[in-house]
């Protein structure tokens, strides 16, 4: 299956804004460090993937535990068209955090670019358990149990991907886009959900 650029920016751009939620409780960099990041991130919004690059590989050479900059060395080499190098970021940012559910889901998606659907599935596989275990610990959230149907829908577990929103929804059953996402499982093939899903790139802006 194809997986073009727009869609993996949206998924990194999602990445991006969940490892920015979660620096203040579990990895504060230096500022200087910090200030190589955001100016990363300012470069790429700027059209200079290069300069993003330099800045953020300085980044990760000052502090390589700073995981959130692998997301965005990630983010900047998919704009500059390398795949297998933003594969091998996501892939360093799980080994720093290797609980971090967010980072499967785009690895999986770049091994899909590559060719390399059995790798691509694993990762689906280990981001729907974790995801799972996220929603066991806060059962009213449904973001975590919306990304594990997700992942399980990628994964092709369609069945289960669903059956899972309507178990939450017999719980939660207020929750909009819960049911706009077990609505779209529900009635879209793999190949045009993850085509769809594309779409984002124009919203997802990257923190």
């Amino acid at each position: 299956m194809y997986v073009g650029k727009n869609w993996l920016t949206a998924v990194l751009a999602l990445l991006l804004a969940a490892c920015a939620a979660q620096d203040s409780e579990d990895y504060k960099p230096s500022k200087h460090v910090g200030d190589l990041n955001n100016g990363a991130v300012r470069a790429l919004s700027e059209k200079d993937p290069a300069r993003a690059l330099a800045l953020v590989n300085e980044a990760i050479s000052i502090e390589p535990n700073f995981y959130k900059a692998y997301a965005n060395q990630a983010a900047i080499l998919n704009e500059l068209g390398r795949p297998v190098e933003a594969a091998a970021a996501l892939r360093k940012l799980i080994a720093v955090k290797p609980e971090y559910a967010e980072a499967y889901v785009p690895l999986g998606l770049f091994l899909e670019k590559l060719g390399k659907s059995e790798e691509a599935l694993a990762q689906y596989k280990k981001a729907s358990e974790l995801y799972f275990a996220l929603a066991q610990a806060k059962p009213k959230d449904a973001t975590p149990v919306i990304n594990r149907a997700v992942a399980l829908f990628l994964s092709n577990n369609n069945r289960e991907a669903v059956a899972s929103l309507g178990a939450y929804l017999a719980k939660y059953p207020d929750n909009e886009y819960a049911k706009k996402v077990k609505s779209k499982l529900e009635h879209t093939d793999r190949k045009t959900f993850v085509g769809s899903m594309a779409e984002q790139a124009d919203k997802a802006s990257v923190k």
